[in-house]
């Protein structure tokens, strides 16, 4: 399962590891930021193709949601 951060949080995940502070609360700190995001913050959808022809290229656009005819029950 991929990290999802808050982008205030960023950055406290990009710091550097120090192994002198690992057992000085290092450790702890790093575990608080894995944190289970919210689930009415997520949203999920299908997506246009990322191979072949009809591929749209890196545009914003690719991430609209997207009704396949054969996904429909």
């Amino acid at each position: 399962m991929p990290l999802i951060l808050p982008e205030e949080l960023e950055n406290d995940w990009i710091e550097p590891y120090d192994e002198n502070l690992w057992d000085k609360g290092q450790k702890k700190a790093i575990e608080e930021l894995i944190q289970s995001y919210p689930e009415e913050e997520l949203k999920a959808h299908t997506v246009t193709r990322l191979r072949g022809k009809e591929y749209a290229g890196n545009v914003p656009e690719i991430s609209n949601p997207v009704e396949y005819e054969e996904l429909v029950f």
